[in-house]
Formats: C-alpha cells, structure tokens, sequence
C-alpha cells in the first residue's frame, strides 16, 4: 500500500501509474535529445551536405539521441549521440553495439565507414561519412 494525497492506493496500481507516466514521458521527449553523463562522438563528410542542414541520429528503438546542424558544407561533427542512463527506467539513447541510424533534413541517409555507425562506449570517437 501507498498513500497519495491522503489516499490507500495498492501496490500494483502504483506500478502501472509509474509505467503509464513513463511510456507518457517518452513520447513527450520523442522529439528532443535527452542529454545524458555518456556519449559518442560522430563525425564525418557527405557530398552535398549543406550549411544549415540538420542531421539526426537514432538508436534501434528509434529514440532521437544526437541532433548536429552543419556548419561548414560538406562536412559533420562533433555529433555527441548520447547513451542510455542506466540509473533511470526511461530509455534515453544507445547502449554499447547498437547500431546508429541517421537523417538529413528528414530523409534517411546511409553510412559508409570508415568505422562502423554503432553506439561503442562513452568519449569514443567514430568516423563515420554519409551518404544520401
């Protein structure tokens, strides 16, 4: 039993309240990076890659974990694409050997190495280029 504003609520009412507020929460922040204590660094080239374009990253379960808007044509990075906190229920980014999906202005872009677009350990870096 729990007690909320002076009332008895059983313990499993209380579990699927702190799930439901959870699943609410994730959809909210479905738009925006949640910023975390770990992080990848990506970084790159695209041909066509303009000022002002915007890339997005995501983790296999489609969170939003990195947004970079380019600054110098042609080329990306630092993109910090943040990391799941372990100390919290919600799922906020990538977990170590997920692989890093990525968007230009809203259309899927692939990559093309030289390292691999998976989610390694906090500080790393990955040169990762795109391609349209």
């Amino acid at each position: 039993m729990a007690v909320i504003n002076g009332k008895k609520i059983k313990l499993g009412s209380c579990i699927i309240l702190i799930l439901l507020l959870g699943l609410f929460s994730t959809a909210i922040a479905g738009d925006k990076v949640t910023f975390t204590n770990v992080s990848v660094d990506f970084y790159g080239t695209m041909e066509g890659l303009q000022e002002g374009d915007v890339i997005k990253a995501y983790d296999p379960e489609g969170v939003l974990c990195g947004v970079f808007t380019v600054r110098k044509a042609g080329h990306y990075g630092f993109m910090h694409i943040y990391g799941d906190d372990a100390f919290t229920v919600l799922d906020e980014g990538a977990s170590p050997g997920d692989p890093i999906t990525f968007e230009i202005n809203g259309m899927p872009a692939s990559s093309s190495g030289p390292d691999e677009s998976i989610w390694t350990s906090d500080g790393e870096q990955r040169h990762v280029n795109l391609n349209w």
